[in-house]
């Protein structure tokens, strides 16, 4: 039996509407499951800290917990600063003195907070890949255990160090060589051009400023350097509530866009990268007492022109930081 004109051009339709509703939605799903800007939360931060946009110019303080830092920022440490952070993917670290990294790349896939804490994570919330150049000084870190799609880099100039979810640290000497420490799970390290190694619980290396590495027992002082750092940052990321790392990612992949449309004005003097190092010795000048030490350092601050985009409400009482869920949207 034949079908009528009018029908069969009326059924043509139907399902070419459901088609086209069923690609759309397709599209969708798959463009709001995109990775996005990852998030870096400032946690603590004490002595001399500076904070690089991605053209290498000074950000504006003051670098209240609560700050959200994006990929192509860089965190620099003085003489006694020190800085941990929170990673949207769970990894905590922190950053000690007389150190530099750069968040070279971090992507994250979108995750659903569940009314979780960080503390409630066994593993990482969502896929994602973290790269940090590690340009001189120490890093302590511990993560979480990641998904089978993500990668953990650290790129120094005698290799780069890929982790699955572990605790270690890793530093860079005055003489240009690299060590690793490692206190649970396995770091792979791979010197240019050389085999990889894997460094387990318990083990430490040491790499010269040639690549060749030598195998031995993880430092005891810098085994406890790391139960202590880690212990301390992970004791505070864990009140942080996951909706707050899904807001951070959001304000992270702002403050990028931000950046990239020109709107985010930094000091415009990246010779202020000299700077605070030259800042520092002027801190630590023989006779200056300490509120001397806090003006020049306030002053400092208060000098710079741009406000990073923050988590507001953290507060310290009785030496410990609650959260709450809103983020204070700041001017640039």
């Amino acid at each position: 039996m034949n079908t009528p004109a009018p029908y069969l051009f009326l059924r043509l339709i139907c399902i070419f509407a459901v088609n086209i509703t069923l690609l759309v939605t397709h599209s969708w799903g798959q463009a709001n499951n995109q990775a996005s800007s990852g998030a870096i939360i400032l946690l603590t931060s004490k002595g001399l800290v500076q904070v690089l946009d991605p053209s290498g110019n000074q950000v504006a303080g003051p670098l209240n917990p609560g700050t959200v830092l994006a990929e192509g920022f860089s965190v620099k440490t003085g003489f006694a600063g020190e800085v941990s952070v929170l990673f949207s993917n769970g990894t905590v670290a922190t950053i000690e003195p007389r150190t530099q990294i750069t968040i070279e790349s971090f992507l994250q896939k979108p995750f659903d907070a569940a009314n979780r804490n960080v503390s409630d994570l066994l593993g990482e919330p969502s896929s994602s890949q973290l790269k940090i150049n590690l340009a001189s000084g120490d890093l302590v870190v511990k993560t979480k255990k990641l998904n089978r799609a993500s990668s953990f880099t650290i790129i120094t100039p005698v290799g780069t160090a890929g982790i699955r979810g572990t605790e270690f640290q890793m530093g860079l000497d005055a003489g240009g060589g690299a060590k690793l420490d490692v206190s649970s799970s396995v770091v792979e390290f791979t010197p240019p051009g050389g085999a990889t190694v894997a460094i387990g619980k318990g083990e430490g290396l040491n790499v010269s400023p040639t690549g060749s590495l030598s195998q031995r027992p993880i430092n005891p002082a810098i085994s406890a350097n790391i139960t202590s750092k880690n212990s301390a940052a992970t004791n505070i990321a864990s009140r942080v509530p996951l909706a707050t790392v899904n807001q951070a990612k959001t304000k992270a992949s702002a403050l990028i866009t931000n950046f990239n449309n020109g709107s985010l004005k930094g000091s415009g003097n990246s010779k202020q990268t000299k700077d605070k190092d030259d800042q520092d010795s002027e801190d630590n000048k023989p006779g200056q007492s300490q509120e001397e030490k806090k003006d020049s350092r306030s002053s400092a601050i208060q000098k710079s022109a741009l406000n990073l985009r923050s988590i507001s409400g953290t507060e310290v009482s009785k030496g410990r930081f609650e959260y709450e869920r809103k983020i204070e949207e700041l001017l640039a």
